[in-house]
C-alpha cells in the first residue's frame, strides 16, 4: 500500500502552513493538510530543516523534544512514536542529540520515515538530504 506520505513526497507527513513555502514544494497542493513536494528529496529536505530548527530556536535537545514537538499528544501517539524512534535510532528519548552529527539525523529522519509512512527504502535519499542541507 503507498501511503499518503510517500505519495505527497512528503514521508515524514509535514503539515500545512502559510508560514512556509518550502524549496520543491508543489505549485498546486491539493491535499489540505500536508504539504505536496515535487521529489521525496525536497521532502526529506524540509524534514532535515525542521528538525534542526527544532534545536536551533525552540531549545530542543533530546529525541522526547523532537517528538513531542513533531507529534504532540493531542493529535498523536506520541509515546508509541518516541519508542520506536528510540528503538530504530538506539537513541534513548532523554539523551542529548548531536544535532551536528550527519549520521545521528539521517537515522532520526529515516526512523520517522518509516514510522510515518513506512517508507523502509528511501536511505538514499536521505542521506543525500542530510548531506546537502547539512
Amino acid at each position: 500500500m503507498i501511503t499518503r506520505g510517500i505519495l505527497n513526497n512528503n514521508p515524514l507527513n509535514i503539515r500545512r502552513s502559510r508560514a512556509n513555502n518550502w524549496k520543491g514544494q508543489r505549485p498546486y497542493q491539493s491535499d489540505k493538510e500536508f504539504v505536496q513536494f515535487t521529489d521525496v528529496f525536497y521532502g526529506l529536505r524540509a524534514a532535515v530543516i525542521t528538525i534542526r530548527n527544532y534545536h536551533r530556536k525552540h531549545g530542543a535537545k533530546t529525541l522526547a523534544d523532537i517528538i513531542n514537538r513533531w507529534a504532540p499528544p493531542t493529535e498523536n501517539h506520541t509515546l508509541d512514536y518516541l519508542r520506536f524512534v528510540a528503538r530504530e535510532t538506539g537513541i534513548a528519548p532523554l539523551q542529548e542529540v548531536n544535532f551536528s552529527d550527519k549520521y545521528t539525523i539521517y537515522c532520526i529522519i529515516r526512523a520517522m520515515a518509516i514510522y510515518e509512512s513506512n517508507a523502509r527504502y528511501i536511505d538514499k535519499e536521505i542521506k543525500l538530504a542530510v548531506d546537502l542541507t547539512m
